[in-house]
């Protein structure tokens, strides 16, 4: 039996997707966990998924299954990202549902952190492992590799969430009432929301879970040393400098693979997005967790 569902959503990048799943093979236990290859797959002729995507897809060795999506005209990737949370779920696999987008690069340890930080506290609503966007000190945090702490804000990167808090407060917002007009029906269903007013209007699933967050008082947990990075110099919301089309895919992930930070960062066309930060891939030798920004200090172990 698989210990978890890794849920990777697609669309046009494959590049990127043959590196993020170069990098999953490196990390410790991963055939341990199902993995759920979500292509989106819009209706216009220009958003129609690449098909590069299915023959990466095709050579990844672990436990596999494949969802495409019939053509849609659903804005964003919300509706592929919550509809593979749903079909994660009817996978009927207990243990934690990981996402892990296609320009998302994690470390040795990514796996065994996330079982160690969902050990901490039963009600932490969900962990990532990459460095807090959110959080404007994050950058300025000692890399202790033990340390964790909460925060009230959520990020679609390098995370995962206990099957019980996707049933209890995201499941039922997966509807196509959500998906055909996120605006209204954020306005609807959150009035109180400070999104939109004091802080940023995000309406697609990112924005839906932050408001979920705040109208019920929710907590994640966050590294003091990432275990993931987030490598999307280009991406259908970042206008970036592709590589050439004319290379070969497997000379496209390799250059990718090789990529320096400040390169990744350059091919960023919108300075508000040269924000990619790398950061130890190889593991740490962390054998537990502690909060440090909390009265909890109680301790999981990181399973070897």
């Amino acid at each position: 039996m698989k210990k978890g569902v890794v849920i990777i959503p697609c669309w046009r990048r494959p590049e990127f997707l043959g590196a993020c799943l170069h990098y999953i093979r490196q990390a410790d236990g991963w055939d341990d966990y199902a993995y759920l290859f979500a292509v989106d797959n819009h209706r216009a002729t220009t958003a129609r998924f690449d098909p590069q995507v299915l023959k990466v897809i095709e050579r990844f060795p672990g436990e596999k299954v494949l969802k495409i999506r019939n053509p849609h005209d659903f804005h964003g990737n919300s509706y592929n990202v919550l509809e593979a949370y749903r079909e994660a779920m009817e996978m009927d696999i207990p243990g934690l549902i990981f996402l892990i987008e296609t320009d998302i690069f994690i470390g040795k340890d990514f796996f065994t952190f996330h079982e160690a930080a969902h050990e901490i506290d039963s009600d932490t609503f969900y962990v990532s492992a990459c460095r807090n966007q959110n959080n404007k000190q994050a950058g300025s945090l000692p890399a202790d590799p033990e340390a964790v702490y909460y925060w009230n804000r959520y990020q679609s990167l390098g995370n995962s969430f206990k099957p019980i808090t996707l049933a209890t407060y995201v499941l039922q917002h997966c509807t196509p009432e959500y998906y055909g007009n996120m605006h209204p029906y954020c306005k609807r269903h959150f009035p109180l929301s400070e999104f939109g007013r004091s802080l940023p209007p995000w309406w697609e699933q990112d924005g839906l879970i932050n408001r979920i967050m705040e109208k019920d008082n929710l907590q994640g947990l966050f590294p003091f040393a990432p275990r993931a990075y987030h490598a999307g110099y280009e991406g259908y919301n970042r206008k970036g400098e592709s590589l050439p089309s004319g290379m070969v895919l497997e000379d496209k992930i390799s250059e990718i693979l090789s990529m320096t930070e400040d390169e990744m960062n350059r091919r960023a066309m919108n300075p508000q997005f040269k924000d990619i930060t790398k950061c130890n891939l190889e593991g740490y030798e962390a054998k537990k967790l502690k909060v440090l920004s909390n009265a909890l200090h109680r301790t999981a172990s990181l399973r070897d």
